[in-house]
């Protein structure tokens, strides 16, 4: 299997010695000043060990103040050279070849980020912002495409084997292409051939200060999801004018701003959800084509170049959450590699909170100048890991890395905790992968896992560990509402795993997270649900993209969503609730769920506390917080011992 994965393949001149490639991410890694870090060099030579045949860096900005945000890679000035030529010298040392993406974004910032009005092609704001854009004359347009040859020179100078024009999700190429953004009158607008007049000149001018033998490749976003925008017949014709104008590859995404929750597709979205897209074009050009989102495993890998819709998956986030998934994909060593799960948390969501990128299932990602899978602890401990979760089961898999002697006690029969019940709502299937490559790795690493074992005074003592990591988790909080306790009540994590079963007209308290997508779940079974918050908005703590198509199931569920609202009391079957100080009466409710939060397990450091035994929590078991934090920290502590 897999052999039509490892097939050698060309990108005009570039020969790549298979067609798994990683497509640009925003990371940052580099400063203000867009040279190159050993974080950002580290990063992207792990993934060249990891055996991907073509990296793709994020977008290089082509001049300053150009960038949805200041900490990206530059190749505006020749001073930046030198230090992205240590990163490419490093990148072909481990066997891999590595390409620039260039860009301007165009529209999609604005002056408070840049400091600069924004241009575009048309005086119409982008949907992420309200700032109208200054119309790009003529003369700017020349201007602009000179600096995207510059730019191409100077990579080609820093020994990038290749370089890519940034022209979709919204950035200034895409403004031009799409009718949404272009209402241009002159030459550069009107007309498909007009709108796509920039892109064909700026692969010209590449190709003309670069040399026509230095591969070019276009990033297109093939459909924007949108009325009046790109489609996928239009991107059709577009690719084929930038073939001719001498592009070698093209590299198939799609959205844009307006549908930023396609751009980088969270677990809502079907893997493989837009292969198709890249299809279509692939049969209208005589280039490679390259796919891209939700290819999260090797057989979909596998299964789009077989049936011949494109010529190389770009493996964006499967490359964070397993860098090596290449080179154990041909050993043969499947079932080590790790499943992006569509979280967005580490990768798109650290960086919108203005974070470096990493991962909830690798920890490792983007930390490559800090910790090392290779790193050996200077002392050797016997350690026991209390709880079975997933901080306990990331602690112990990383402590045992380690070379210390890890024992995982578990009191339930099986392992993954709270992470079970996470993986029950509506389109998480991947979310179980995680645990299940948590347990080959502890059996892999010869952990001790002693499962219906609970972790007390008892087996401490007994087994007389050097530390103690308290992964015990928490405990769901019950609420202080009169009447509830003749209610039914249950706890959402008792009925998402089937612990209890879900009435006919529940009412959920908590519209977190956790209530949200248990009310999601309940309701697909055309069960009526009531959800109640006490804050501003449902689902607050969720990110982006999975946030806009959790509440637009439940919309269309006809989930009943209360936000600002306190319960008051329950009164048989009905619940009383209160907002802005009126109560209102919710009828025929047969059961409460309790979706209103956690707290700490802290009984294992009361119960040990004079037994000279170390315990150090980690986990929900410090503090209450998400399952990406939980990893984060679970894998910081086991680094640290």
């Amino acid at each position: 299997m897999y052999e039509c994965l490892f097939e050698e393949n060309h990108i005009g001149t570039m020969k790549l010695k298979n067609r798994l490639i990683v497509p640009a991410m925003s990371t940052r890694f580099v400063g203000e000043d867009g040279r190159a870090t050993e974080q950002f060099i580290a990063y992207h030579e792990t993934r060249a060990k990891g055996g991907w045949a073509l990296i793709i860096t994020e977008d290089f900005l082509i001049d300053e103040g150009v960038g949805v945000k200041k900490e990206l890679p530059g190749l505006w000035d020749d001073g930046q050279i030198e230090g992205y030529k240590k990163c490419t010298d490093r990148i072909h040392a481990a066997g891999g070849k590595i390409c620039a993406q260039i860009y301007h974004a165009g529209r999609n910032t604005h002056s408070g980020i840049t400091g600069i009005h924004n241009v575009g092609p048309s005086p119409i704001c982008d949907p992420s912002n309200r700032e109208v854009p200054h119309e790009l004359t003529v003369g700017e347009i020349k201007a602009i495409e000179e600096k995207f040859a510059d730019a191409a020179l100077r990579a080609r100078k820093a020994g990038f084997d290749a370089v890519e024009l940034h022209g979709a999700h919204g950035y200034l190429i895409a403004q031009f292409l799409s009718p949404f953004s272009n209402r241009r009158v002159d030459e550069y607008g009107g007309t498909l051939e007009n709108r796509a007049r920039f892109a064909v000149e700026t692969v010209k001018a590449v190709k003309e200060r670069a040399g026509w033998d230095y591969p070019v490749l276009l990033r297109i976003s093939a459909t924007e999801f949108i009325d009046q925008g790109m489609n996928v017949e239009q991107a059709k014709a577009i690719c084929r004018l930038v073939e001719q104008a001498g592009a070698d590859a093209i590299n198939c995404s799609q959205s844009g701003p307006a549908t930023f929750y396609n751009t980088v597709p969270s677990f809502y979205v079907q893997s493989g959800a837009f292969v198709e897209l890249a299809d279509e074009i692939r049969k209208v050009v005589g280039i490679p084509v390259a796919t891209v989102g939700r290819i999260n495993s090797p057989q979909l890998a596998e299964e789009v170049i077989l049936s011949g819709k494109a010529d190389l998956v770009a493996m964006g986030r499967a490359s964070v959450a397993d860098p090596y998934l290449p080179a154990k994909l041909q050993s043969g060593d499947t079932q080590s590699i790790l499943t992006c799960i569509g979280c967005c948390q580490g990768c798109l969501g650290s960086t919108l909170r203005k974070k470096t990128l990493t991962c909830l299932v690798n920890p490792f990602a983007g930390k490559e100048t800090t910790y090392s899978p290779e790193d050996r602890a200077g002392h050797i401990k016997k350690i026991v890991v209390a709880g079975g979760g997933i901080s306990g089961c990331e602690a112990a898999i990383v402590a045992a890395m380690r070379g210390h002697q890890v024992i995982l006690a578990e009191r339930e029969a099986r392992l993954g905790g709270q992470w079970i019940a996470a993986g029950i709502p509506c389109s998480k299937a991947d979310f179980p992968s995680f645990v299940s490559w948590q347990k080959h790795m502890l059996l892999r690493l010869g952990v001790t896992v002693l499962l219906n074992q609970e972790a007390d005074r008892e087996f401490l003592l007994k087994t007389a560990p050097d530390l103690v990591l308290d992964a015990t988790g928490s405990t769901p909080v019950m609420v202080p509402v009169p009447g509830i306790e003749t209610a039914g009540t249950a706890f959402a994590q008792e009925v998402l795993t089937g612990k209890k079963p879900f009435g006919n007209h529940p009412l959920i308290i908590g519209g977190g997270l956790a209530g949200a997508e248990t009310a999601e779940f309940i309701a697909g079974y055309q069960v009526p649900v009531e959800l109640v918050e006490m804050r501003e908005a449902i689902a607050i703590d969720c990110e982006p993209g999975p946030k806009y198509f959790l509440l637009k199931a439940l919309r269309e569920l006809g989930v009943s969503m209360y936000t600002m609202t306190t319960v008051k009391r329950v009164e048989g079957t009905t619940v009383v609730l209160e907002k802005d100080g009126r109560e209102m009466r919710v009828e025929g409710i047969d059961q409460i769920i309790l979706a209103a939060g956690m707290r700490p397990s802290q009984g294992l450091r009361e119960m040990l506390a004079d037994t000279g035994l170390e315990v150090r929590p980690i986990g929900d078991a410090a503090s209450v917080k998400n399952g990406f934090s939980n990893v984060q920290e679970a894998f910081a502590a086991a680094c640290d011992i």
